[in-house]
């Protein structure tokens, strides 16, 4: 995998700017399965490619698919909430 950067432009309440979100902990399998994920249509709606289409393709299980995009995924909710985050709004569970 080529060493490149990504960045995410996010418009936040604040309109703080653009959000690089920081990939160094997403693995290149997580990287890979996540831009085949989009690529086919995964994350249209209505969805044009299942878990099963992504598994065969990596050889993988549904299961272990749905892990590498659940992790690519949580590291970019977390990043898009801590860049919007506004320490008066802050949400305690």
């Amino acid at each position: 995998m080529d060493d490149a950067s990504v960045s995410i432009d996010a418009v936040s309440w604040t309109d703080s700017g653009p959000h690089v979100v920081p990939v160094d902990s997403v693995t290149a399998a997580q990287q890979a399965t996540a831009r085949y994920a989009v690529a086919c249509g995964y994350y249209d709606d209505p969805r044009r490619a299942h878990l099963a289409d992504i598994a065969a393709e990596f050889d993988r299980s549904k299961s272990a698919i749905s892990q590498r995009l659940s992790a690519v995924e949580r590291q970019l909710v977390r990043s898009f909430v801590d860049a919007s985050d506004d320490p008066n709004d802050r949400i305690e569970c």
